[in-house]
This record gives structure tokens, C-alpha cells and sequence, in this order.
């Protein structure tokens, strides 16, 4: 194979292998869901700590929030495959989960954004945010 056409060329994924099972389904959506709690938790770890200048104690969260990110993506391949039999055997619980990953997009987009702004601008301290008071 010539160079060039090795520099193109990616190793194939393994397809994502769709549930069969509600038990499986189940199984699978709680794991998404705990990955994604936990990644966010680990980017909002990291935003606290570059907020308080600790940019290299930030910089350690690195290896875990790349392995969280295989986790998400093997696990939203894997709803993806698995849509039919979802949508088919689980209507309401794919429903509660697209409302709770559009919501998990959300938050990690506005922790994604003040990283981003907290490394391209240096001695940058992003105002604290206020929580909303429970009424």
C-alpha cells in the first residue's frame, strides 16, 4: 500500500453491537447515564480547579475524562444500533433519555466554554456562576 494511502486510511471500528434484551437495554442506558454524570462531574472538577488557577491539578483530569469520553461514545454507538428494538420495546424510557443528554449537552457546553475561555486567555477568572434557589 503507498504511503499516502496509509496516511488516509483508518483501522475499522468494531460495529456497535445493538441490545436484543430489555434487560440489556436497561443495563445499557444506566451505564450511559452514569458516564455521562461522571464526565460531567470531571469537567465541572476541572473548571472549579482552573477557576482557582490550579491549572496543573486541572491538567490531571485529563486521562480520566479521555477514558469517560470511550466509555460515552462506545455506549451512544451502541443506542444507536439499538434504536429499533429502543423505540420499539422502551418508547418512554428513549424519550427520558434524549431529555436527559440534551440536558448533559447543555451543561458540558457551558464547561467546555469556560475552559476554553479559562486557557486561551491567560490570568482569565471566570466569574463564579449562581445556582438558581430551589423555590
Amino acid at each position: 500500500m503507498p504511503a499516502s494511502a496509509q496516511a488516509t486510511t483508518s483501522p475499522a471500528r468494531p460495529r456497535a453491537r445493538p441490545v436484543t434484551t430489555t434487560y440489556d437495554a436497561q443495563q445499557l442506558i444506566v451505564h450511559l447515564i452514569e458516564v455521562m454524570d461522571a464526565l460531567l462531574a470531571s469537567v465541572e472538577q476541572e473548571t472549579k480547579l482552573v477557576k482557582a488557577g490550579r491549572m496543573k491539578e486541572a491538567e490531571r483530569i485529563g486521562s480520566c475524562k479521555a477514558d469517560l469520553a470511550r466509555l460515552y461514545v462506545a455506549d451512544s454507538a451502541r443506542i444507536k444500533a439499538s434504536h429499533a428494538y429502543l423505540s420499539e420495546q422502551l418508547p418512554d424510557v428513549l424519550d427520558a433519555l434524549r431529555q436527559r443528554h440534551d440536558l448533559f449537552q447543555a451543561l458540558f457546553q457551558i464547561n467546555l466554554a469556560v475552559l476554553a475561555a479559562a486557557h486561551a486567555v491567560p490570568g482569565y477568572a471566570p466569574p463564579e456562576r449562581n445556582e438558581p434557589h430551589a423555590a
